[in-house]
């Protein structure tokens, strides 16, 4: 995971949650730790689970208590911050949003109660820590797979609403997820700033600026990032050429794609392709 972008002052982070690793379609972390150092909010669902320690988490507005066998779950758009008492061991599983699209369900469009102590959530937990420690386990990563979309079943058939609001008490994230939502249905289209501002309601500049302000990134460098990460997938499938997945992907200039692709990856697509 990388490109921590500050939002505001050193109020929260925005994470979008880049990972190299496209054959797990998810972030995993199990580690122990005093405490986070920034708030963040993210377009992924994202669960903690706290197998020791006491603390508590700040949930928006909100301050949630946790001790051993709790798990967080952390909705899309939900800024959040995780404070110890002691020493925490905890599981960070963060699952990639078009991956849960995949299998028809959209974190984004469901609310899920964020504080729970159940004890079958906590055996799919620990079926995935299990699994993912244990690299020489046969065909490991499609048992990861099947053990996040069962808990991912679990969560929707028990914990689950339907939302169409973002929860984050600060509003600019709505101008975010309404971006991005917008430039992930048309990465592959020709994307002008006046469109997405259109689609966010705000002046072309004054979108521009907040969404700067607010990512880290520019429209175009999210943009390209976007169908940088698709060209990878693409690649990575093994289905198409570099010419014909750059196409797709909204790229009509070679070259241009080619120099951004490595700046993105740190390796040329033909590389990738062979990786």
């Amino acid at each position: 995971m990388n490109n921590n972008i500050l939002l505001k002052e050193p109020d929260a982070i925005f994470e979008p949650h880049v990972s190299d690793n496209r054959q797990l379609p998810f972030i995993f972390h199990h580690y122990n730790i005093p405490n986070h150092d920034f708030a963040n909010f993210h377009e992924n669902l994202e669960l903690l689970y706290f197998r020791k320690g006491n603390g508590y988490v700040k949930y928006d507005d909100k301050e949630i208590t946790v001790a051993k066998g709790d798990v967080i779950v952390v909705n899309s758009f939900t800024t959040h911050k995780i404070f110890a008492e002691d020493v925490i061991e905890l599981a960070c599983l963060i699952i990639d949003n078009d991956f849960c699209k995949s299998h028809s369900v959209d974190a984004t469009k469901l609310f899920f109660s964020p504080h729970l102590n159940d004890k079958e959530l906590v055996s799919f937990f620990e079926k995935i820590i299990c699994l993912y420690h244990n690299e020489n386990e046969q065909f490991r990563n499609f048992k990861l797979k099947c053990a996040v979309l069962n808990l991912l079943l679990y969560l929707c058939v028990n914990f689950s609403s339907y939302n169409h609001q973002p929860q984050s008490k600060y509003y600019s994230c709505d101008y975010i997820r309404l971006a991005i939502e917008y430039i992930k249905q048309n990465f592959s289209k020709k994307i002008t700033a006046d469109e997405v501002a259109n689609q966010v309601g705000l002046s072309k500049f004054h979108f521009l600026r907040e969404f700067k302000k607010q990512t880290g990134f520019t429209l175009t460098n999210y943009i390209n990032a976007i169908r940088c990460e698709h060209a990878k997938n693409l690649l990575s499938s093994g289905k198409y050429s570099v010419k014909k997945a750059a196409i797709l992907c909204g790229f009509h200039n070679f070259s241009y794609f080619t120099n951004l692709f490595k700046k993105h990856t740190n390796h040329l697509p033909s590389e990738y392709l062979k990786k």
